[in-house]
C-alpha cells in the first residue's frame, strides 16, 4: 500500500520522462525555415551559380582556341598521312599497269579513280578529304605530261620524247577551299608550289584567303620512275637481231633504237624472234648485237668494222717485222714501240671518255688523268724509254 507522497513523486517522475521524450522527438523535426532565411538562402545559390557560370565562360573561352589548334593539327596530320597514300598508290598503280591516267580527276580515268582503285577506296575520298574540301591535282604544263598523257607503254616505249619533268603536286586544306581547278598551271606558278616550304603560301595562290598553316602538299615525281634502254645492231642487215617488251610485240632490230620504259618492264633480247635472255629493266643500259649474239658493250671485233681492225693488225706486224737498226733508232725495238703507242692511246681514250674511270676535272693539271698522260708521253716519259730517249721519238 502506498502513501500519497509516494504516489505523488511516482506521478512526477513519469511526466519527466514524458517531458524527455517529447524533447528528443521535436528536436529530431526539422523547423520550418523563416522567410527572412529563406530570401538569404536564395541569394546566395544564385550568386554563387553567377560565379561559376563566369569562371567556366573564362575558362572556355582560354581553352577553346587549343581545342580548335589541337583538332586542326590532328586533321593536318592525316590529310598528311592520307596524301602520303594516295601519291604512292598513284605510283603503284601506274607501275602495275604499265600507263599514267589522264591529269585530271575523270570519276573513269583520272588520277583519282587510279590511286582508289589500289587503296580500294571510293574515288570521292581521293578527290575531297575528310572536312569536304576538293583535293587539286596540278601539273607543269612545260613538262612531259602535258601532251603525253594518258599514256600506256607498247614496244616503242617513250619514242622521242624523253620524260623530264613529270611532276604532280596533289595540295589539300584543312580550312578553306581552294578556287582553282584541275590540270595543268604554268611552269613559274607550278614552282612556286612545288618548292614551297611547309607552313607557308605559294605564289600561285595569293588569291585564296587561308593560311599556309592549313595547306598541304604531296610532290610526286614520276622521272625516276623511268629507265633509258639502247640497243644497238652492229650486224648487216638482214640481221637476227630483235627484241621483246613484256613478252610482247618482238621487234626486229635494224640499227638503233634508243627510248624509255617503266621501272619492272620485261626486256627480252631475241635472235630470230626466239628470246636468248630476259631481265627486269631497273636502270638505264644498253646491249648490242654484234657477230650473231647480244654483249653487254662494243666488243670491237663485229662484221662492220672488222677490216679497219685487221688493217691494224697488219699494220702492226709489218712494224714489228722491221728490222731494228740500234744506231738510229736509240736502241729502241719495233714492239717497246708499239707497246707505248699502245699505251699512249689506251690512257688517251680513257681520257676522252672520262667515265667511269675519272671524273669531269677540266684542264687541271693536278688531275689525274692528266698526270697518266704525262708520265707516258713526256720527255723521257714511259715511251720514250720504250721508243728512245732522243728529243722524245713519238713526241
Amino acid at each position: 500500500m502506498t502513501t500519497p507522497r509516494q504516489e505523488t513523486s511516482e506521478v512526477w517522475s513519469l511526466k519527466f520522462h514524458w517531458i524527455l521524450e517529447f524533447e528528443a522527438w521535436s528536436f529530431r523535426v526539422p523547423r520550418r525555415p523563416s522567410r527572412t532565411q529563406v530570401r538569404q538562402r536564395g541569394a546566395h545559390t544564385l550568386i554563387e551559380m553567377i560565379a561559376v557560370v563566369a569562371i567556366l565562360l573564362v575558362l572556355a573561352a582560354a581553352i577553346t582556341p587549343v581545342v580548335i589548334r589541337r583538332m586542326d593539327r590532328a586533321a593536318w596530320t592525316k590529310e598528311v598521312i592520307d596524301l602520303g597514300a594516295i601519291s604512292n598508290a598513284l605510283v603503284l598503280q601506274t607501275l602495275k599497269n604499265y600507263s599514267i591516267p589522264d591529269a585530271t580527276t575523270n570519276v573513269s580515268t583520272g588520277w583519282a579513280p587510279a590511286a582508289a582503285k589500289w587503296t580500294i577506296r571510293p574515288t570521292s575520298q581521293i578527290s575531297t578529304n575528310n572536312r569536304g574540301y576538293a583535293r587539286l591535282f596540278l601539273y607543269e604544263s612545260g613538262g612531259w605530261i602535258a601532251g603525253n598523257v594518258p599514256f600506256t607503254q607498247t614496244a616503242g616505249g617513250t619514242g622521242a620524247n624523253v620524260p623530264s619533268s613529270t611532276r604532280i603536286a596533289i595540295v589539300s586544306t584543312i580550312a578553306r577551299a581552294l578556287p582553282y581547278t584541275n590540270g595543268a598551271i604554268g611552269s613559274a606558278n607550278f614552282s612556286s608550289v612545288w618548292n614551297a616550304a611547309q607552313y607557308t603560301k605559294p605564289s600561285f595562290f595569293s588569291s585564296w584567303t587561308g593560311k599556309g598553316d592549313d595547306l598541304i602538299i604531296q610532290r610526286v615525281n614520276l622521272d625516276s620512275l623511268f629507265h633509258r634502254l639502247i640497243l644497238v645492231n652492229r650486224d648487216p642487215t638482214p640481221s637476227p637481231a630483235a627484241y621483246s617488251i613484256n613478252s610482247t610485240n618482238t621487234q626486229l632490230l635494224t640499227n638503233l633504237t634508243s627510248s624509255y620504259y617503266l621501272d619492272g618492264t620485261v626486256v627480252g633480247l631475241c635472235s630470230y624472234a626466239v628470246p636468248i635472255y630476259r631481265f627486269a629493266l631497273t636502270s638505264d643500259i644498253s646491249f648490242t648485237f654484234e657477230s650473231g649474239s647480244w654483249h653487254a658493250q662494243l666488243t670491237g671485233g663485229g662484221k662492220d668494222n672488222s677490216a679497219t681492225a685487221q688493217s691494224f693488225a697488219n699494220q702492226a706486224l709489218t712494224f714489228i717485222g722491221t728490222a731494228s737498226t740500234p744506231g738510229s733508232h736509240q736502241g729502241a725495238d719495233t714492239q717497246g714501240l708499239v707497246s707505248g703507242f699502245y699505251s699512249f692511246m689506251y690512257a688517251y681514250t680513257v681520257w676522252a671518255d672520262k667515265c667511269p674511270h675519272f671524273a669531269w676535272t677540266g684542264n687541271s693539271v693536278q688531275a689525274v688523268d692528266y698526270l697518266i698522260l704525262d708520265a707516258l708521253a713526256k720527255n723521257n716519259g714511259i715511251i720514250d724509254g720504250a721508243a728512245g730517249s732522243q728529243n722524245g721519238l713519238i713526241k
